[in-house]
């Protein structure tokens, strides 16, 4: 469960930027309701797509980038705690009661008055409830977990393999095909090869960033054998091609 220690601050953000990134792990974590646009944020091992009606959590040790795929603005806070999970979103489309959650704490966000801090710190917590009764929801059984556990970390040993099948995975979980994308989808917010593709958009950025291969000799090395499709999917991401974004880092 979360124990909350201190709110450091409520407020709501928004930018022009089209790609920025988090930097180092922060001291805080944040808690945000996208009120409009849309936003896609890369971490290491999965994607959130942030749109509007959603409530996202970002984990203060978890290291991003952003990018806009239509401005808008979100109601945030920023507060220290001891959180059991890691950053996710939920779609709150249907759900109005989150929306006017924030909205009250718009109204106390002035944290230098104690009632303000009580009353902020109540909302924050009925806010994290309605994370709880999602994963509640969401329970998957420990060892059918395990076993999908066991082909994500399967995942991230063999992504660079250019055959990469769901129904071999699912084969080695020994569930269903079907079974097997939904299962992993819930517990890690994306598809079995979306996730392929995100670890090898990463490990792609580190390459290029060596400056030591062409973008046809890291798309091969990531696993793609189509250097098109892969500066396809590049963009798409990133928002930059690979040899635009290879030539950024030489120049930086």
């Amino acid at each position: 469960m979360i124990q909350i220690h201190e709110l450091s601050s409520i407020y709501t953000y928004e930018t022009d930027k089209k790609t920025f990134s988090s930097g180092p792990p922060r001291g805080c974590h944040t808690l945000a309701y996208q009120v409009s646009g849309s936003y896609e944020h890369f971490f290491s091992s999965q994607t959130l797509s942030v749109k509007s009606d959603t409530l996202f959590f970002i984990n203060k040790n978890d290291v991003y980038t952003v990018r806009k795929a239509e401005q808008g603005y979100s109601i945030c806070i920023t507060f220290t705690a001891d959180i059991d999970f890691s950053s996710c979103i939920l779609d709150c489309s249907n759900d109005p009661q989150v929306y006017n959650l924030f909205q009250k704490l718009l109204r106390v966000r002035n944290l230098d008055v104690k009632s303000n801090r009580c009353l902020a710190t109540a909302i924050v917590y009925e806010v994290f409830s309605v994370f709880y009764k999602q994963k509640e929801r969401a329970y998957v059984p420990s060892t059918t977990r395990g076993k999908i556990e066991f082909a994500r970390n399967h995942i991230r040993t063999h992504y660079r393999d250019e055959e990469f099948q769901a129904q071999s995975l699912a084969k080695l979980c020994g569930v269903g095909v079907k079974r097997f994308r939904e299962l992993f989808k819930q517990l890690y917010k994306t598809t079995p090869t979306q996730y392929v593709i995100d670890l090898r958009l990463n490990a792609a950025t580190k390459l290029l960033t060596d400056g030591n291969f062409n973008v046809s000799t890291v798309a091969e090395m990531v696993g793609f054998s189509d250097v098109y499709y892969f500066s396809r999917l590049f963009k798409k991401r990133f928002g930059i091609a690979p040899k635009q974004f290879q030539a950024d880092r030489r120049n930086q």
